[in-house]
């Protein structure tokens, strides 16, 4: 066997240490990178309630663009937001928001700008009434032939992903009793008709539906509770107080587009799926979760999530850093 010659050794000691050197570079370099340009803090006062929502909002203290994908945690008192509509800024894909806080009155405005304000039916004084409810007023329907109607054309600006949500306060169950659909019915949340379950549906463009039901008790009557679904590509999840509760999925498709008004607190008709109890903060929104991207040196909001009453704790991180903070509503 011939001897490695001085010069061959001095070659082959110079690759090997080059190769390590380059490996150690790209690890350290990974590691360098991950830990300075994915962190992020919620500053003081950055978890907030805001109406009806608990709301957490960071900052990227990083040199990258932070997006959903960096977000690996997410929650409110230990229940996960990751994937469902209590995550990012939902607030930009407003459809409609009725926060019912008017004290008197025919109409529930639509305070998310759109311009989708309802009109308490039938004719006052047998119109759904103006009480105190979860977070301020809300309506009070009565089972019978309240609701609040919605003529302008909703379902226009929904296409693969949806969310609605909302609180209720059943008094008691009834046939058909809606939280909100459409008269010509592509979306709803509502009670059925024998079984006593509340479920979501979504009709979809080929005529098929998804639909969820919730737990037996769900909603509590009485008791308020916060009732969701979230529509997207196909899937439908179904979440009760921000916690999800069921699912159901079939092939990639678009929502049915059909024209005409919604209603809150009631269906089609007089006499069928009329709510008896009281609704509050009702939100629809074109999207299933909202979008997280956030600039080095900016903030943005993460979370959105049902507010109660009582002391809450947070949690934000990224794959090197978690923050954490708490928050109180009242």
């Amino acid at each position: 066997m011939k001897a490695i010659t001085p010069v061959i050794a001095l070659v082959m000691l110079m690759l090997i240490t080059v190769g390590m050197v380059g490996i150690a570079f790209v690890w350290f370099t990974g590691i360098f990178s991950s830990s300075t340009n994915k962190s992020v803090l919620i500053p003081p006062g950055g978890a907030y309630c805001d109406g009806g929502d608990i709301t957490v909002r960071v900052l990227n203290e990083g040199s990258s663009v932070i997006t959903g994908t960096d977000i690996l945690v997410a929650d409110v008192d230990g229940t996960s937001v990751l994937g469902t509509p209590f995550m990012g800024d939902m607030k930009n894909y407003f459809i409609g928001q009725w926060k019912m806080d008017e004290t008197s009155g025919i109409v529930a405005m639509d305070t998310s700008g759109n311009g989708n304000d309802g009109t308490l039916k039938p004719s006052c004084p047998d119109c759904p009434q103006w009480v105190d409810a979860k977070y301020k007023k809300g309506l009070k329907f009565d089972g019978s032939n309240d609701y609040t109607d919605i003529t302008n054309e909703l379902s226009s600006g929904i296409t693969d992903s949806m969310t609605l949500g909302g609180w209720v306060r059943p008094n008691a169950i009834t046939n058909y009793g809606v939280m909100m659909r459409p008269v010509n019915g592509n979306f709803w949340l509502q009670w059925s008709s024998t079984s006593n379950y509340f479920y979501g549906a979504v009709f979809r463009s080929d005529g098929s539906d998804v639909r969820a039901n919730f737990p037996a008790g769900v909603p509590a009557l009485d008791k308020w509770t916060h009732i969701s679904m979230s529509y997207e590509k196909g899937v439908l999840k179904i979440f009760a107080n921000g916690v999800q509760v069921g699912s159901d999925s079939k092939p990639v498709m678009n929502v049915k587009t059909m024209f005409g008004s919604t209603r809150i607190g009631g269906g089609a008709g007089g006499g069928s799926g009329q709510l008896n109890g009281l609704i509050d903060e009702v939100r629809l929104y074109k999207r299933s979760t909202g979008d997280v991207n956030i600039q080095p040196g900016q903030s943005a909001v993460v979370i959105n999530y049902p507010g109660t009453e009582g002391r809450h704790a947070t949690r934000i991180g990224t794959s090197t850093n978690v923050a954490e903070a708490s928050v109180t509503c009242a």
